[in-house]
């Protein structure tokens, strides 16, 4: 199965594999926004067959049917926010923190996320999108999921 990376300008980049979800997530994770900051949403996602990813394609539904993660992060602070989308739980590690600023989409003023759902730190969101790659199922090494608080 052929996974999507699909960033906050809704540009989509196939993911065949966890080598190549590596590098496209770094790259993508690193960029600074128009804030100032390396922060912004980012979703994974499997392909659906024919599924037209040329740019601007994707006008809506960056999260598919409700499949894959969402990924909220801020590389600089350390901080993300990983929601798995079929039941929309989140990703927990840590304690809860200060709320989060990024870019989450093009057409969009930033938003602030709650620090009750950045529970993760960055390199756990890679390692979780990594994992979801591999295996096309939710993650689970070394977090638990909860419900939004």
């Amino acid at each position: 199965m052929t996974m999507l990376l699909i960033d906050y300008q809704a540009y989509a980049e196939p993911i065949p594999d966890p080598e190549t979800a590596a590098e496209v997530f770094d790259d993508v994770a690193s960029m600074i926004r128009q804030t100032g900051r390396a922060a912004q949403a980012i979703w994974v996602r499997p392909r659906a067959d024919g599924e037209d990813v040329s740019p601007g394609a994707l006008t809506e539904g960056y999260g598919g049917n409700g499949d894959g993660l969402r990924v909220e992060i801020d590389v600089e602070e350390d901080r993300a926010a990983v929601t798995w989308l079929p039941d929309g739980t989140i990703a927990v590690e840590r304690p809860p923190g200060a709320p989060l600023t990024l870019m989450w989409s093009a057409d969009a003023a930033p938003i602030t996320l709650a620090g009750s759902r950045v529970r993760v730190s960055a390199a756990t969101a890679r390692r979780l999108v990594l994992e979801y790659v591999a295996t096309g199922a939710r993650p689970t090494t070394g977090i638990t999921w909860e419900p939004i608080i």
